[in-house]
């Protein structure tokens, strides 16, 4: 049913455009591909990292081997500070971290240090952001971006490189490979 509703969206949209006057569909090429992409589509949520700024809340202790882990790869040290009602860790990061900090607020969707794994109750922290990864689109022929007034397809592919032990923790490996596409309808101008 909700495929039939989107084709008779698209149809309609598609439809319009030609009521529309000087409506022509176009294709970007290379750099211009890539600025339009990161436009509708940016890859850098996946490669920033959010981490328990200097203090971390939770219900149980469960946590512990993850910052042990991260004590063990000399990326912060941590101590328990209160046990009333919640457990409340004050952690503190490596200077070995700084260079990949991000100052700037960082992007929806963002890579958080504890995904992936299962706790048996829920945490609180105020956020700080690591960069994790560098991203690379690769220049081949699955590039491109296509448009008209009512519609948007793009595809592209690209490579995440980890930047640190950080960023390698929460599953960002070396040289790994990525592929997107997406097609959307959008309002004439």
């Amino acid at each position: 049913m909700m495929r039939i509703v989107c084709c008779a969206l698209l149809i309609g949209a598609t439809l319009n455009a030609c009521n529309l006057p000087d409506c022509k569909e176009y294709e970007l090429p290379g750099e211009e591909a890539k600025a339009a992409i990161r436009g509708y589509d940016s890859p850098l949520p996946y490669t920033v990292i959010s981490v328990p700024d200097s203090l971390l809340a939770t219900g149980s202790r469960a946590v512990e081997p993850l910052l042990d882990s991260l004590v063990q790869m000399r990326l912060l040290t941590y101590s328990l500070a209160d046990t009333t009602g919640r457990y409340r860790y004050i952690l503190r990061w490596t200077d070995s971290l700084d260079r990949f900090r991000v100052t700037k607020p960082a992007d929806p969707g963002m890579v958080h240090v504890f995904m992936g794994r299962k706790f048996p109750t829920d945490m609180q922290f105020d956020a700080r952001y690591y960069q994790a990864g560098n991203v690379a689109f690769s220049d081949d022929d699955s590039l491109y971006v296509r448009r008209s007034c009512v519609w948007v397809q793009y595809k592209y592919s690209y490579r995440i490189d980890s930047l640190n032990a950080l960023g390698e923790l929460t599953g960002i490996k070396r040289g790994a490979k990525f592929e997107r596409a997406a097609s959307f309808a959008i309002k004439p101008e």
